[in-house]
């Protein structure tokens, strides 16, 4: 599970405070936040290193063929 907001529609700093006010463990919301995030770039190197040099244009244009799903 990661955290995520759903910007522009919903504040950052006031989901932020609603998943703290959950009343989770510490590691669970450390996971949440952080732990989960890091495994996933961990594990695909080569898929975010490749992303990091897509344009925005090219990405877009992808998702809409449907090469990227």
């Amino acid at each position: 599970m990661l955290f995520g907001t759903d910007y522009p529609m919903w504040s950052p700093e006031a989901e932020l405070e609603y998943f703290l006010s959950l009343g989770l463990e510490n590691w669970e919301i450390n996971s949440i936040l952080n732990m989960n995030a890091k495994k996933i770039i961990d594990f695909h190197p080569k898929f975010f290193e490749t992303m990091k040099n897509y344009s925005r244009e090219k990405f877009t244009a992808d998702v809409m063929a449907g090469i990227i799903v």
